[in-house]
């Protein structure tokens, strides 16, 4: 059976370029289709966040979240020094809001990050 040398992707945000970039360090020829602006879509909205301790997620998820956190520092420097930009990432706290007020939220701190 032939291999496949040209990859498309359909969608620029996080995941679709992370894809396209470790395709192309294996060798494949890689396009990237985006409707709209890359990174704008649910990126922009938080969909790159790394909740790892939320604990509404499975417990079976964990170990792989934070192995998947521990890596994403060193995929950010890489990702900068690619493109010569910094990322423009919070990483100081997360929040896991569990209640509402008439008020207000009230949330507990599940994580706290140093800020880059």
């Amino acid at each position: 059976m032939r291999q496949a040398r040209h990859i498309a992707i359909a969608g620029g945000g996080v995941i679709g370029l992370a894809c396209a970039l470790v395709l192309r360090r294996r060798g494949l020829q890689v396009t990237v289709l985006e409707a709209g602006d890359a990174s704008k879509e649910a990126s922009w909205a938080a969909g790159g966040m790394l909740a790892v301790e939320d604990p509404e997620n499975p417990v079976a998820l964990l170990q792989i979240s934070r192995y998947s956190r521990a890596l994403y520092e060193q995929f950010l420097e890489e990702i900068e020094e690619l493109s010569g930009l910094p990322v423009p990432l919070r990483t100081h706290e997360t929040i896991q809001v569990h209640f509402k007020t008439e008020t207000a939220a009230a949330g507990t701190r599940l994580s706290r990050f140093v800020a880059r």
